[in-house]
């Protein structure tokens, strides 16, 4: 299973849940088989799934059952993630007016990493994401003036 790379934004509960739902109905699972599955009440399976309360990392590894990229559950996939994390950011009226711009970091962190070694290659960090928006939204303002 997949670490979760240190993150300045917490997860957002009901994206979260968003994604268990997915995984329950993928593996077509009851409520009670979940949370058999989980060792967890099925109480507390259903604050997680209704979007009240974070599974903890440790019910999170019981996810034995299929090769589970805890950051994905916990955050969607990068561009989701880099999207989330510019809202969080406070950059939203720039998004809304230049709403290809999760994917466009992505692509300039991916362009400026595509020489690395594979396996040396380190997942995108929120600095990253910092210093490409800010090199982004420059090209962006520089276009309209």
């Amino acid at each position: 299973m997949k670490s979760i790379p240190q993150r300045d934004m917490k997860p957002i509960k009901e994206k979260v849940a968003i994604r268990l739902k997915a995984i329950q109905k993928e593996y077509r699972l009851s409520l009670s088989e979940m949370a058999m599955l989980l060792e967890i009440p099925k109480a507390t399976l259903n604050s997680y799934l209704r979007g009240l309360a974070l599974p903890p990392l440790s019910v999170v590894e019981k996810f034995n059952f299929r090769d589970l990229d805890v950051e994905w559950l916990y955050y969607g996939d990068i561009v989701e993630y880099i999207g989330d994390y510019l809202l969080f950011g406070g950059h939203g009226k720039f998004l809304d007016s230049h709403p290809n711009t999760p994917q466009m970091v992505y692509l300039m962190y991916d362009i400026a990493t595509s020489g690395s070694n594979p396996s040396e290659k380190v997942s995108l960090t929120d600095k990253d994401i910092e210093r490409f928006f800010e090199k982004y939204y420059r090209e962006c303002i520089e276009q309209v003036y």
